[in-house]
Formats: structure tokens, C-alpha cells, sequence
């Protein structure tokens, strides 16, 4: 079967094959189980038609590893749609139906494919949910972080891409730091601060993002890493709204992630998650689609902000 030269080697998900920075043996663990689960959602993709089934076996895993299974699944079920005709797709079904609770990990997942499949990701853009679309970016931000890091990272040369999705990969990418740099979160800030200034704010709403939903760092940790942002500190914030959400929407929520978004915002998962159904409220669906994202954010960002001056 064709999918088979899609296949990824579970090597790829060691930290040692990537060359990743290793904290201790517990969040070393805590990573390589995270892209384990991926792949697993990936590979059973490829081999499973049936939604159904497929959403059956995904649904095994813990809270912890499940968005991340149907994140590769999402993965999976683009490749496969790239070699279908067009009424025979399956990820508009899937967004809508078996996955729709995982939807900010589906986006994402679409992204990884599109790192791997010959066409430009932005041509496939118009797709998908004017706001929404843009965690592809994200995905394949995160996907060339993750596997091109000395390219992306260290020499931080990029793909073509206009301004406005350069500044969602950076996003991406601020997520993969958090792989990366191993959750070390000094490691994060000096990594992070290499790069351009005018994309700082978008690599800590990815941090923000993966320090929660991924976890890994204990709360005096993520305190420090809240320190380290300066200015960038709503950003921060709304990638751990976001995260906050994309849990909650999913049924997916651990101890962890509760104490992760009390350790940075001083609030709960539920308080936090709700200022992102406010601001999309408030998203001016008149605005071209990424003035609508970056729109979003912001306010996520300033609200989150706000409240952490007051908590």
C-alpha cells in the first residue's frame, strides 16, 4: 500500500536520534511518549479507514497522550486525502464529526503533512476555517523544528512563506523549543532569544502553548519561565490559554495541566479557557483571516495579562 512510504520510524521520537536536550530522565520519558502517541495516531491512520474504529482505538490512550494521538492522526488522514479525489476526502468529516472535540489538534496535525507532501502549505489554506487555519502553520512550524534543527533553529533559515504565516510558523516553532530545549526552561529563554526580535512574542505564545498542554516543568520551573519573558509576557500567556482550551474542549485535562496554568496565570484551567471563548466572540469576522487570528490572540493576550496584574 502506498501509505506505507509514509511511514515514520518510532527512533524518530528519542531524544537522543534528534540530538534534543536532556533535562532529566523523567521529562526525557515525558517527550519521547508524547511523539510515541503521535505516531501511534499516525500509523493507525494509514492502516484504518473507518473513523470509527480509528476514533476507538485513539481513545485508548491517557489523558495525557490522547490530543497528541489524534494530532498524528489528523496527520495520517491528510496524507491519505492527498492521494484521493476531491469527494472522496475524509478530514471535512473528520473535523466535523469523530474528531471535532481534538479540533485545535487536527489543524495542527494537517500542518505536519503538508511539511511532507509536495505543495506550498499555504495553497491549501482556503480550505479550512478562516481562523482555525492557521494552527497549520503552527503544525508546520513544529514539524520543521522538530526534524530540521539545525536548519531552523540553529541556522534559522526558513521556507518561503508571506509575512503574516512566517509569524504563525514562529509559533511553531516556539512549541518545538519546548522539545528542543528539553523543558529546561532557561535553555528555552536563550534559545528563543537568539532569534529576531519582531518574532519573540509569537515564539513565546508556543512555549506558553507546549509548557502546559505537553508539560514537563514543575511549577517553581514554569515561575522562572514566566521571568524570563519581559515584555513578551502576554504572549506567554495566551499560549497557555490556548493550551488551556484546546484541553478542556477535548476532556483531556490532567493534574499537571491544572497546575501548570496556576503556576503561570494564578488562575484555573476553566477561568482561563473561558477568555478565549470571549475574544473569539468578539473576532470581527469581517477582517481578513489572519487580521481575525492575530485579532484573537491579542485580546486572549491582553485580558489573560490583565488578570495576572490584579491575581
Amino acid at each position: 500500500m502506498i501509505y506505507n512510504l509514509f511511514k515514520v520510524s518510532y527512533e524518530e521520537a528519542s531524544l537522543q536520534k534528534r540530538g534534543f536536550f536532556v533535562k532529566d530522565a523523567h521529562a526525557a520519558s515525558l517527550l519521547e511518549n508524547i511523539g510515541i502517541a503521535f505516531l501511534d495516531g499516525y500509523h493507525h491512520c494509514l492502516d484504518i479507514d473507518d473513523q470509527a474504529v480509528l476514533c476507538r482505538s485513539l481513545d485508548q490512550k491517557t489523558n495525557l497522550f490522547r490530543g497528541f494521538s489524534y494530532e498524528g492522526a489528523a496527520m495520517g488522514m491528510a496524507v491519505k486525502d492527498a492521494f484521493k479525489a476531491k469527494q472522496n476526502k475524509c478530514i471535512p468529516d473528520f473535523l466535523s464529526g469523530k474528531g471535532n472535540h481534538h479540533i485545535y489538534m487536527l489543524h495542527v496535525g494537517i500542518g505536519w503533512a503538508y511539511a511532507r507532501l509536495p505543495f506550498h502549505v499555504e495553497n491549501i489554506l482556503s480550505r479550512y476555517d478562516p481562523l482555525l487555519r492557521w494552527l497549520i502553520i503552527d503544525g508546520y512550524g513544529f514539524h520543521e523544528a522538530y526534524f530540521k534543527t539545525e536548519k531552523i533553529i540553529r541556522q534559522q533559515i526558513l521556507p518561503k512563506l508571506s509575512q503574516a504565516a512566517t509569524h504563525v510558523f514562529y509559533q511553531g516553532v516556539g512549541r518545538a523549543l519546548w522539545f528542543i530545549c528539553g523543558t529546561e526552561v532557561d535553555n528555552v529563554a536563550k534559545t528563543l532569544y537568539a532569534f529576531p526580535t519582531h518574532y519573540h512574542a509569537d515564539l513565546w505564545a508556543g512555549v506558553g502553548l507546549a509548557a502546559v498542554y505537553a508539560g514537563g516543568a514543575q511549577p517553581t520551573e514554569l515561575q522562572r519561565l514566566k521571568g524570563h519573558t519581559g515584555p513578551h509576557l502576554p504572549f506567554l500567556l495566551q499560549g497557555v490559554a490556548f493550551a488551556a482550551k484546546a484541553r478542556e474542549r477535548a476532556e483531556t485535562v490532567t493534574a499537571d495541566t491544572n497546575n501548570a496554568i496556576a503556576a503561570i496565570t494564578g488562575y484555573s484551567l476553566s477561568s482561563v479557557a473561558e477568555i478565549t471563548d470571549r475574544a473569539l466572540l468578539k473576532v470581527d469576522a469581517q477582517q481578513d483571516a489572519f487580521t481575525q487570528y492575530y485579532s484573537w490572540r491579542k485580546m486572549i493576550a491582553e485580558e489573560l495579562y490583565s488578570k495576572t496584574l490584579i491575581a
